[in-house]
């Protein structure tokens, strides 16, 4: 097995090794996210944020998807927390964006939300080459 800790600036390259490992039917797993902080005030907002974010992540990369509307329909659909009411990711999800306009990131110094999330995951893989 092989580890790849990527920065978000590289988003093509990321794009490009998450297909590969899914067609050579490997499995991303999440890990964690590094910063403290921001790993505990995601938990102010629900314990299993950290996971719905890597979810959104995967699906950004793997499908495409960059529309919020559309992230949530997927969560909706394939419920990864397997929540008896799948309504609950809009409210989660909405809950979050509303934490990110009113400030809680993971440092002050970084631009975007998708710079914060994905520049401090580990994904755990299969060998892609």
């Amino acid at each position: 097995m092989r580890y790849i800790k990527q920065p978000a600036v590289k988003n093509i390259r990321m794009s490009e090794d998450v297909k590969k490992i899914i067609e050579k039917n490997g499995q991303l797993k999440y890990w964690k996210i590094n910063n403290r902080v921001f790993a505990d005030n995601l938990v102010l907002i629900n314990s299993s944020m950290d996971k719905i974010i890597a979810e959104t992540i995967l699906y950004f990369y793997k499908d495409g998807i960059c529309n919020c509307d559309e992230m949530v329909e997927k969560l909706e659909l394939e419920n990864p927390m397997n929540y008896g009411n799948v309504n609950a990711y809009k409210y989660k999800f909405k809950k979050f964006l509303t934490a990110v306009a009113l400030g809680i990131v993971p440092a002050a110094k970084q631009r975007l939300l998708q710079d914060m999330v994905l520049e401090k995951y580990t994904l755990k893989t299969v060998n892609i080459i």
